[in-house]
Order: structure tokens, then sequence, then C-alpha cells
């Protein structure tokens, strides 16, 4: 009845409601008994004895289990308390967190850990002598780069240069022209080059090492219309047809990276002759002989509409590679030496102010274009640059050799 107090002998250990919707409503605070009653005109019930039982903390499971992230990336844990009458309860905030080697990752009070160097660390969250934890990895964050018929892995250091490259994979049936990447799990990625053939290869790629297997080739579009830039989008593989100037999108198995169900996206012709494709963000970019399209990924069936041209006219002639940074979006003019931006309006996707992106100190035949952290990456030659990201204005500052692949490079991706 609502006319009814509710009254606890023992507030300490349990607390009764006489507010209006909760009314009656009790709620344990410690260990103990109380006597709840309740009181009607002068007339008082007999008390019922409410006992709350202590229950003590059993076990803490530390998820993710086992993540690998990659060097200057975060990892968020979630810590899960298991009672001894078996009822759960996030008790994230509440834990102490603490990292095996700080050396390698670093975990704060939130339980957000960030990799510092790779290698191996216990993550573990305590409440006085119960604990529980998992094995952080963090990985060398790595430069894939096509050039000829094969992946040359390099790893990305502290400084944003490159070290150790390697050629990661066996030799391809023609030369190779763009990569896209795709995590299957913890340890292992899938990477789609797109080759002069017409075919895609798709190769098994160690995040740990950076070394490709089971590189198989594989016929992507009947229509004889050769892929050129390639992109990934959730669980879907994108490729840009040299010709035709259509999309295809493939469904990505995300158990092993294998393509299937590849039909045309819906995008319709972005006209010219296709060269590079990136996504961003809910989107696909495309850059062709003079332009820039922007299409809105449904990303209920991984279909394409609303292609719109973005950019045209000058700066946006001769284009060749396009990637994405803090916001930013870089594009490249191939046979020039300069870096454009342009500012990505994110209510539809679209570019704007586009312009010189002040890159200094490039030279040669601009092609592909990656980015890691706070830096731009360019192929040209032999050679691979990197240049410095302002992480404010987006605008990059004097670049600098820093690696020399076989071949002509030119697709890249970071990892």
């Amino acid at each position: 009845m609502s006319n009814v107090t509710w009254t606890s002998s023992q507030t300490a250990v349990v607390a009764i409601s006489n507010v209006a919707g909760s009314k009656g409503l009790a709620t344990a605070k410690t260990a103990g008994t109380a006597n709840i009653t309740a009181s009607l005109n002068g007339v008082t019930s007999p008390a019922s004895v409410l006992t709350v039982i202590a229950v003590s903390l059993s076990s803490i499971a530390v998820t993710p289990t086992n993540p690998n992230i990659k060097v200057a990336s975060t990892q968020q844990f979630t810590a899960i308390g298991t009672y001894s009458d078996s009822s759960t309860k996030n008790i994230t905030t509440e834990v102490t967190w603490s990292s095996s080697n700080t050396a390698i990752a670093t975990i704060t009070n939130l339980g957000v850990a960030t990799g510092a160097t790779a290698g191996n660390s216990i993550i573990t969250a305590t409440i006085g002598a119960v604990s529980g934890n998992t094995t952080l990895t963090v990985a060398t964050p790595h430069l894939y780069v096509v050039s000829n018929a094969a992946i040359t892995t390099c790893d990305i250091t502290s400084t944003g240069s490159l070290a150790n490259c390697f050629i990661a994979s066996s030799s391809f049936t023609s030369t190779s022209k763009r990569i896209a990447l795709y995590q299957i799990n913890n340890t292992t990625l899938e990477g789609y080059v797109s080759l002069v053939s017409g075919n895609i290869v798709d190769c098994d790629i160690n995040i740990a090492s950076g070394s490709a297997i089971n590189c198989i080739s594989r016929v992507l579009s009947s229509s004889g219309n050769p892929p050129n830039g390639v992109g990934v989008s959730g669980n879907y593989f994108y490729a840009l047809l040299v010709g035709s100037g259509e999309i295809t999108k493939c469904r990505i198995s995300p158990a092993d990276g294998t393509l299937s169900n590849c039909i045309d996206s819906g995008a319709g012709s972005i006209g010219g002759n296709g060269v590079d494709l990136a996504t961003y963000n809910g989107y696909v970019y495309t850059t062709n002989n003079n332009t820039i399209h922007r299409c809105i990924i449904n990303s209920a069936d991984g279909s394409l509409s609303n292609c719109q041209n973005t950019g045209t006219g000058d700066p946006f002639q001769n284009l060749s590679g396009i990637t994405f940074s803090n916001g930013y979006a870089y594009f490249a003019r191939a046979g020039g030496t300069v870096i454009y931006k342009c500012s990505i309006n994110f209510s539809n996707g679209l570019l704007n102010s586009c312009g010189d992106s002040g890159a200094t100190g490039l030279s040669g035949n601009l092609a592909g274009l990656a980015s890691y952290g706070n830096y731009i990456y360019v192929s040209y030659n032999t050679l691979i640059s990197k240049c410095p990201v302002n992480p404010i204005t987006g605008n990059l500052s004097n670049c600098v050799n820093t690696g020399t692949v076989q071949g002509n490079p030119v697709g890249m991706a970071s990892w």
C-alpha cells in the first residue's frame, strides 16, 4: 500500500525505501540481520527478519584473453569478479591493475594498456588476495610494401623509420600493385594483393614476424578488367577495376580471410582509369586520372551507394596513392613531388580545404601512400620516405628517405 511506512531496525545492514516508485524495496548494506516492519495509522506489522549473507570474491577473469596489439597502440581490459554465491560483477574500476614488464606495456588504473616495445607482459587485476591475469603481446608494427612480384615487410621503429626489411612472400605470377590487410585473429593477418595479370593474391601474414605464407592467386572478376586499388572495411573487401572504373566487393570469412560472393558493389562507374582505393570511417575513396570519389558503405551488406566526386581539377591531376591520418586525407600525383592534404567533413565524408601539405624533400615519381602513427610514408623509384604529421594541423614537414626496397614500390599498408 502506498501509505505504509517501512522501517528497518538496522539501517547499516538493510536500508528500505519509502520513496514513491521504490517503496518497500530493501537494499543490503553489509552482513547481518534486520527486522523489517510496515506501519499504517499507528498499527505496526509483526517484524520480518531479513538476513544478509556475506559473499566473498572467489575469482577474477581478465578479458580479452591474450590479446595482441602494436607498439604505441592501446588495449582496454575488463575485470569480471565471480563471488561465492556464483554472482558476477564488472569490477574493472575496483581492482588494482599491474603490468609485469612496464618496459613492454604500461596500464592505467582504468585497465587501459599501452604497448611500449615488442614483447610479452602479464596484465594482472587484483583485489586483496584474489587476482586474475592474461598475457598481452606487443608486436612490432610493420609496413608492407608491394613491388615487382612480392611483398616486402619492414619494421617500423619508435621514430617512424623502417628497419630489417625483407622479402616476406614467395614470388607472384605477375607484378603486384596494391595491398590491403584484414586481421583474422591475434596472430594472423590476411594480405590481399592486386596483380597486373588481373588476379588477387591473398596471403597469411604472421603479425609478430611479418612473414607471409600460403599465398593463393584467385580470379576476382570475369569482366576482364583487372583490379588495381584494394581496401577492406569490416568483413568486406573492395577492388577498383581498371578500365571500367567499377568497384567489386567480396565477403571476407572472419575465420580464415577467404573471399567469397564477389559481385559489383553498386557504386557504378567512377570513370577514368581507376588507380587507388582506400577505406576510412565508413566510406570508400577512389582515385583515378583526375578525380577523387567518395562512396558510402552500407554496413549491413557492404554495398556502396551515393558515390560523389569530392575532388576535381587542380590539384586533382594524375592521381596515384591515397591514405588517411588524424582526420585528414592525403594524396599524391604521379610524376610530381607534392603530397596534397584535405580536411574531411565527417558528417558526409566529403573532402574540402585541399592544398599542399607542406611536405618537402621528395623527388621522383610519387606512387603509393600509407600512414602509421604520426607519419605518412610515400613510395617512389626504389625508395620509401617518411613524412612527419603535425597532429593538430595535419601538415607534413621534411620527408626523409627511410628505406630502399627491391624493385619499384607502389602499394603499401601498415599494421
